[in-house]
Parts: C-alpha cells; sequence; structure tokens
C-alpha cells in the first residue's frame, strides 16, 4: 500500500514538473476487448448468386465454396468461421469470453439487407443499429 501511495506521489510531482506520464501499473486497465461478427442468413449464403457474371459460377459464398469445395473437414469445427452454423456450432468455445463475443445475423427476407456479401458495402456498418444483435435487421429502400 505505501509503495502504490508513493508512486501516485511520484507521478504528482512528475506530472507538475511537466515530465513522463506515470508508469502503466498505475493506469486503470484498459476494457476487455469485443469481437463482433456479422453473417448472412443461411439461405442466403447458400444461394449468392453472381449476375455479373452471368450466373455460370456455382450459388453460394466464397465461405460455402471453401466448405464445400476447396477443404475437406473432419469435424464441424474444421469449418469457416463466418457462416452462421458453423458459428453457432462453435458458440460454445466462447463461452469464457461470451459477454465480449456478438453474433448478428441478417435476415433471408428480400427487403432486409445484406442479402450478398457485397451488400456490406451498401449497409451503414459504422452505426450502432446496424451491428447491434439487439437491433432489428435495416429493410432495403425501394
Amino acid at each position: 500500500m505505501a509503495k502504490a501511495k508513493r508512486a501516485i506521489e511520484e507521478a504528482k510531482k512528475a506530472k507538475e514538473c511537466g515530465e513522463a506520464p506515470p508508469s502503466p501499473e498505475l493506469r486503470p486497465p484498459p476494457p476487455p476487448p469485443q469481437f463482433w461478427l456479422l453473417t448472412l442468413h443461411p439461405i442466403a449464403e447458400a444461394g449468392e448468386a453472381y449476375p455479373e457474371f452471368f450466373d455460370l459460377p456455382a450459388r453460394g459464398s466464397l465461405l460455402e465454396w471453401i466448405d464445400d469445395w476447396y477443404t475437406s473437414a473432419s469435424h464441424p469445427l474444421d469449418r469457416v468461421f463466418g457462416k452462421w452454423n458453423n458459428v453457432m456450432a462453435a458458440l460454445h468455445l466462447f463461452e469464457p469470453v461470451k459477454e465480449q463475443f456478438h453474433v448478428k445475423g441478417f435476415g433471408v427476407e428480400g427487403d432486409s439487407l445484406p442479402q450478398r456479401h457485397g451488400d456490406f458495402n451498401d449497409c451503414p456498418f459504422w452505426k450502432r443499429e446496424f451491428w447491434d444483435p439487439e437491433q432489428l435487421p435495416l429493410i432495403a429502400e425501394e
């Protein structure tokens, strides 16, 4: 206790003299980091089409392609982490940090955004109401 008081007094003196700020052990700890994951609805993920390429490539997002064609997962936890179904299968792994882990899945109806990964470019991802899991999904404007 005396050591902490002495350190605080030294920090005050240093501040008055215009010296370096107090050592890190005197600063309050930073808040724990937060992790936000935004996913498409599984139906939207699997049905993602590419009309700009005349719908020639197989349907589904890149995440679908990786899981289905480019890897051979021997366990559900070996699959990519950006898809709703894969996240839900792995959710128990985040129990120790569940207060810091936030997942939001978007709707599959044509009037909600996003419906494709490219739609994220058209969404106000900087606004809390977009990425907060407690908020309702955005409605596409006509």
